[in-house]
Formats: C-alpha cells, sequence, structure tokens
C-alpha cells in the first residue's frame, strides 16, 4: 500500500532541504523527499581514485543529498543582492535581510557557523577604495566560509534532524513526471512507483534545469530565461594575495 504524503519534494539539495525542514518545523504534515542521487554518506566520485570520470549515473558531483555545492568549500554569502540574485524581485529590503538573517540562524544550529568575513570593515573599506583606483569594483559582502572538509557533516546532520522529524527521505529514486489531472497536482511518476500527493515543490537543481524546464512545457506553466554569470578564477602565489584574504 502507497503511502499518502501532504506534500513531496523533488530534489534534496539546499532549496529541498530547507523546504522540509521548514514545514517539518512549522506543521504535522507528512512529507516526502526524493532524491535521485545518493545519501551523503554514498557520494563518492570514483576520480579520486582512478583520476579519470567514470560518467556514473546520477553523477555524485552533481547529484545527491546536499545538492552540486555538497563537495564544495562552503562559503555562505548573506546579502540580498549579488550579481543576477536579487531577493528584492520578490520582497522589499527589509523582508529579505530577515530572511537571511533566519536562515544564518539555521546554518548555525547545524554547526555552519565557520569564519566570519570582513575579518576589519575598515581595512575591508580600505581596500576597495585601493582597488577603485586601479579600476577594480571590489564588492565587500558578508561571508563565512565552512571548508569543503566539514560541509558534508553538516548536511548529513541537518538531513537526519529531518528525518528525525518525520520527514520520509528516498535516495537514488528518479521522479520521471508530476501528474495534473484537470489542473490540479495528483502526484508524482518515479522510476519506482506513483506517489499520490495534491502539492509538490520542485527543487531538482543545475542538473535537473532541462528536466524542469521540459516538464513546465508540458504542463503549460510559463518560463522565462535568466541571464548566464559567467567567472574567471585567477589564482596566484599565497603571499600575493594573504594580506586581502585575510580581511575578504
Amino acid at each position: 500500500m502507497v503511502k499518502n504524503f501532504d506534500t513531496i519534494i523533488v530534489g534534496a539539495g539546499p532549496a529541498g532541504l530547507f523546504a522540509a525542514y521548514y514545514m517539518a518545523e512549522q506543521s504535522d504534515a507528512k512529507i516526502l523527499v526524493i532524491e535521485k542521487g545518493n545519501a551523503v554518506s554514498a557520494r563518492k566520485c570514483p576520480i579520486n581514485e582512478t583520476g579519470a570520470c567514470a560518467r556514473c549515473k546520477p553523477c555524485h558531483i552533481l547529484s545527491g543529498v546536499g545538492g552540486a555545492g555538497l563537495f564544495s568549500d562552503g562559503k555562505l554569502n548573506f546579502i540580498p543582492k549579488l550579481g543576477k540574485t536579487d531577493l528584492t524581485q520578490f520582497m522589499d529590503m527589509g523582508a529579505a535581510q530577515t530572511l537571511i538573517d533566519e536562515t544564518e540562524s539555521i546554518f548555525n544550529r547545524f554547526g555552519m557557523n565557520g569564519p566570519s568575513f570582513p575579518t576589519d570593515m575598515h581595512a575591508a573599506r580600505r581596500l576597495r577604495r585601493q582597488a577603485k583606483i586601479h579600476g577594480v569594483d571590489l564588492m565587500i559582502i558578508r561571508q563565512k566560509h565552512l571548508g569543503s572538509d566539514c560541509l558534508p557533516a553538516h548536511i548529513l546532520e541537518l538531513s537526519e534532524h529531518i528525518r528525525q522529524r518525520g520527514v520520509s527521505i528516498h535516495t537514488s529514486e528518479e521522479v520521471i513526471d508530476v501528474r495534473v489531472e484537470n489542473g490540479r497536482v495528483k502526484g508524482v511518476e518515479t522510476d519506482r512507483k506513483f506517489y499520490p500527493t495534491r502539492n509538490v515543490i520542485l527543487a531538482p537543481g543545475r542538473v535537473g534545469a532541462r528536466w524542469m524546464s521540459a516538464l513546465a512545457v508540458k504542463h503549460h506553466i510559463g518560463l522565462t530565461q535568466r541571464g548566464i554569470e559567467v567567472g574567471v578564477r585567477v589564482e596566484v602565489h599565497n603571499e600575493i594575495f594573504q594580506d586581502l584574504c585575510e580581511v575578504i
């Protein structure tokens, strides 16, 4: 017998995990998170041992609990506007800052409270002025650095807390389609079975972008395109940027 869920969340990256966390904390709803990748402890990229991409299906780097950022260095930016990300498109600045503060408190609850930058705001502003003299717009952003060695353990703790709150998390299971009848959601089809529900949150992440676009077209949901940000990473000897990195 298939269990009925009040809400099904597709994807266990940051958006999916935070949605599950918030709903579990604020309600008694029966929630299911479906993730096509593996659990945190089972995400192991073979390239570290073989030196070559094994083209895993799904990719352990991009898919799995924690999302594509699980193996990143864990930089958290606490700012409403950054590049093409702008929370004030959806709410006023005060509400955006309140949401950022709430998000930070959740990170802190699970030990994600690394070193905070800038370490010295006066020094940071001085560096910004010096950069402007040379035609560089140096952004001063409040950040925390968690570190790639620590991030998987933090995400594991968060996901286990969600489970303890009654949320079901299915891994290695892929959502194929969302069933809609007469304009209303009826459930989701996976590569295993059909799960009935009235509410679906889609959070498939970057790896699921094409699937989500195709789903939107199929169900006549409007789409808008956002610009792509392209960056350049320049690496130099540590002593060249050491003074700057100690501040920002």
